[in-house]
């Protein structure tokens, strides 16, 4: 099992907007779309809050994003993922959580981990038709994992976290054009204020199976 150092580094100051920077503020927003639409009906006067709020609720410091990973669930990210940004989401004027995302990005190896978790005031919601309404809009907006992988095998990998049984697909394979080894995980597991979900895809030379492995292993 590859070692990972248990002590995050103190990342420094954020790197220059780059395209996988840019890739990671549109999926952001994206995600804000999706559960905006989603929400309508709870936050209300969304044409007026999105102006006003997105810029707030979005953060690129790298800081802020292991702050807010820690409130989502104890996970040790392995390098070269780095803190790229992250997305909290309330009710106006209630400070209820909506929803909280967080995402890791390593540009030089097009290797990306988000994280999401949905927080009491999304308690009601489906999380299965949250998942897909999400994929689906990524998917329009060309942002989708499906066609970044040729599957050549898959397996269920289940650990105990927080008392629950939790089983993360693993799946491994290559790039459709360029050929090169990927790796992608997807599960939903139980969080600090509830269901949290987590999707890695990633160039397999630079997260290899043991990284993954250790990665899963280490969520409390």
């Amino acid at each position: 099992m590859a070692d990972i150092d248990p002590h995050p580094a103190t990342y420094g100051p954020p790197p220059r907007q780059s395209s996988g920077t840019a890739r990671v503020i549109v999926i952001l927003l994206v995600i804000f779309g999706v559960m905006a639409v989603i929400c309508c009906g709870v936050v209300g006067g969304i044409g007026w809050w999105f102006s006003s709020y997105v810029q707030e609720a979005m953060s690129q410091d790298p800081k802020v994003v292991a702050a807010k990973t820690a409130e989502l669930t104890e996970i040790v990210v392995p390098p070269p993922l780095r803190p790229q940004g992250c997305f909290d989401m309330k009710i106006p004027f209630g400070n209820q959580r909506v929803m909280l995302w967080a995402i890791y990005h390593d540009p030089g190896s097009q290797s990306m981990l988000m994280l999401g978790g949905y927080g009491p005031a999304m308690k009601d919601q489906n999380a299965a038709q949250l998942e897909a309404q999400l994929r689906a809009s990524m998917q329009q907006q060309g942002m989708d994992d499906e066609g970044r992988i040729r599957v050549d095998r898959k397996q269920e990998k289940t650990v105990t976290i927080r008392g629950r049984k939790t089983v993360f697909t693993i799946e491994r394979g290559s790039h459709p054009q360029s050929h090169a080894p990927r790796i992608r995980a997807t599960g939903v597991f139980a969080g600090k204020e509830g269901l949290v979900m987590l999707q890695l895809d990633a160039d397999a030379k630079a997260l290899d199976d043991a990284a993954v492995d250790a990665m899963i292993e280490s969520i409390k």
